[in-house]
Order: structure tokens, then C-alpha cells, then sequence
């Protein structure tokens, strides 16, 4: 295998402080850090203003655990939580780190069965705020398998609208419901509380800001095919007076009092 060369830190300090906006000093290596980000392999190849620190616009704790992950000394996907992987996928994207973006990743694609439509959208086990993090930021291609995952937890707890069926699992932004519920026929109460539920967070004022476009698609199609579903419930409008009727002929409705006029005639 081909070595890669890269140009060592412009300071003579291996051993660096990261000097976070909220105050927080953290103790890293130059090389490392350089090795793990591209953007900070570029800054560091500068002088620093100040020679050993490298003063960083972002919170102490989320560069703690990235620090953890990019050197752990124990199995390190513990760190990952859902409190912090989407500000961990943000430092990902702002510093290009593919260590802790696959971390992240892979946290979020091995926990999909916590996520719920219920969780306010401000947390990242909302299921459409989860699916938006990794869409945003987890498109890389050997990042697939991972966005498959929210991506078919997300079409399995929608399924329910188009199909009329559906258990507990889909108000609760589960897998799905397994294949005896399917059979058992429709769950008005649970498409009902799943409708309600989407209508909640529709109207919520981060919708916009939380739901990424490609996400709030398809919200709208599944509360489209519901619509279209109710639709075909409805009785057909008889052909002659409007009321409601049933099938006359091949192409007819005919309500039964025109019907019953029809035959007499």
C-alpha cells in the first residue's frame, strides 16, 4: 500500500490545546487532529497566533467525545448518545471528519428502533429530525447502508396512511408492525393517532427548520395517500341526481330511488 505524505504542523508543539468558545481547554495532538480533518490539516500547517492552542468556535464537550473517538483507548461507541450525535455529525461536517461522522452514522442506524414520531422535533430521536441529520450529513457513499436504515424506518412508520393498516408501531415511529397485524386489516385508532400525531409536529414552528425538504416530502405524500385512501371509502355520487349511490351498470352509480324509477319505467 502506497504511504500517504503529509506535511507535519507549521508549530513545533506535537502536543496541543484546543481553547473552545465556552471556555473549555482540552488537550490534543497536533497530528492526529491533522490526520482525522482536512480543514484543521490546513490550519495547522499555518503558525498559530498563539504558539500550542488552537482556539476552536464550538463547545468543550462535543470536542471531547470527538477527541475520544478519534483516539479511543476502549471501545468508543458507548459515547455516542442521542444527546450528542447531532451536534457530533455537525463537527463532522465543519471539520470533514469521517472517523466521527461513521461513528455517529452507525449509532443512528444500530439505535433506529428508538425513534419515535412522538419525540419533540429539537430531539434527535424525532424520526424526521434523525432522518434529516443523516440525509444531511451521512451521504457519503459508504454511508449508504446507514441512511438505508432511517430510511426504511421512516417509509415503514408512514406505511400505515397509505395502507390503512397498521398497529401501535406506526404512532409510535417504529419498524412497522409485523406481517400478522398487516393481515389483521385496518387500525382505524392507530392511523388516526398517527395522522394526529404528524399534524402536531406540522404545526410546530421548527418543523421548517428541523425537517429537511427531502423528509417533509415524504410526510406529504403519505398524508396524501391517506387522503386519497379516505377518498375511495367515500360512497360514489349517483350519475343522475348526486346522492349517494352504487354501481348500476359497467359505468354507472344510480342512487336507489332512481333505480327503482328506472325499473318501473
Amino acid at each position: 500500500m502506497a504511504s500517504v505524505e503529509m506535511s507535519a504542523p507549521a508549530h513545533t508543539h506535537c502536543k496541543l490545546t484546543l481553547a473552545c468558545s465556552d471556555g473549555k481547554r482540552l488537550s490534543a495532538h497536533a497530528c492526529a487532529l491533522a490526520a482525522a480533518s482536512p480543514v484543521l490539516r490546513e490550519t495547522l500547517a499555518l503558525p498559530l497566533p498563539q504558539p500550542g492552542v488552537l482556539r476552536l468556535q464550538d463547545a468543550g464537550d462535543d470536542w471531547a467525545v470527538a477527541l475520544s473517538l478519534l483516539l479511543p483507548k476502549t471501545y468508543p461507541l458507548h459515547l455516542v448518545t442521542w444527546d450528542n450525535v447531532a451536534p457530533l455529525l455537525r463537527l463532522a461536517d465543519k471539520y470533514d471528519m469521517a472517523v466521527v461522522r461513521g461513528y455517529a452514522a452507525d449509532f443512528m442506524a444500530r439505535r433506529s428502533h428508538e425513534l419515535s414520531l412522538t419525540q419533540p422535533l429539537g430531539s434527535a430521536r424525532n424520526l424526521l429530525t434523525a432522518a434529516t441529520l443523516m440525509a444531511s450529513y451521512c451521504d457519503a457513499r459508504e454511508l449508504r447502508p446507514y441512511a438505508l436504515a432511517l430510511e426504511t424506518a421512516l417509509d415503514a412508520a408512514l406505511s400505515p396512511l397509505g395502507s390503512g393498516s397498521g398497529g401501535a408501531a406506526g404512532a409510535e415511529g417504529g419498524a412497522g408492525a409485523g406481517s400478522s397485524a398487516a393481515r389483521a386489516g385496518p387500525d382505524k385508532a392507530a392511523v388516526r393517532g398517527l395522522a394526529q400525531c404528524l399534524e402536531r409536529l406540522l404545526r410546530d414552528p421548527q418543523y421548517n427548520a428541523c425537517v429537511s425538504p427531502a423528509v417533509q416530502a415524504k410526510v406529504s405524500l403519505a398524508l396524501l395517500a391517506h387522503v386519497k385512501a379516505a377518498a375511495r371509502r367515500l360512497p360514489s355520487e349517483c350519475d343522475r341526481c348526486g346522492r349517494p349511490g352504487v354501481r348500476h351498470t359497467s359505468r354507472l352509480y344510480w342512487c336507489s330511488a332512481c333505480s327503482d324509477s328506472f325499473t318501473a319505467a
